[in-house]
């Protein structure tokens, strides 16, 4: 699945967790602009046992990098880590094959092989 998304630090080119042997969660991150946000968020906040404030530190440098990221699940036999390293953008728009598409594919060569039959072919 394919979206948008903004992190206050850089991302990797990928992320490849190996869930175990049938499965793997992959991300796909493809920078798209940093952001200068200056004045909003970033800062710690310290509370006494009370829960008063005691002390404010706000980041003067604050950056927001936005990002398309794509994620998938994936069986690591078939895609595995290496392929994904040598150019994960050639997988930011992977969509996984579904039982769906796969079933469509059986019933039309299903369909031609009972045509075949019935012609004599």
């Amino acid at each position: 699945m394919q979206s948008i998304a903004e992190f206050m630090d850089k991302q990797p080119d990928y992320r490849y967790f190996k869930v175990n042997d049938e499965r793997a969660d992959i991300f796909i991150y493809e920078f798209i602009e940093e952001i200068d946000s200056n004045g909003i968020g970033g800062g710690t906040i310290s509370f006494d046992e009370e829960g008063n404030v005691i002390n404010v530190e706000v980041n003067e440098d604050n950056h927001v990098y936005s990002y398309k990221v794509n994620c998938f699940t994936v069986d690591p036999n078939e895609i595995t880590e290496e392929m994904i390293k040598e150019n994960p953008l050639d997988y930011i728009d992977y969509v996984k094959p579904t039982e769906e598409v796969e079933q469509d594919e059986y019933l039309l060569d299903l369909d031609y092989r009972i045509t075949c039959l019935e012609l004599g072919l």
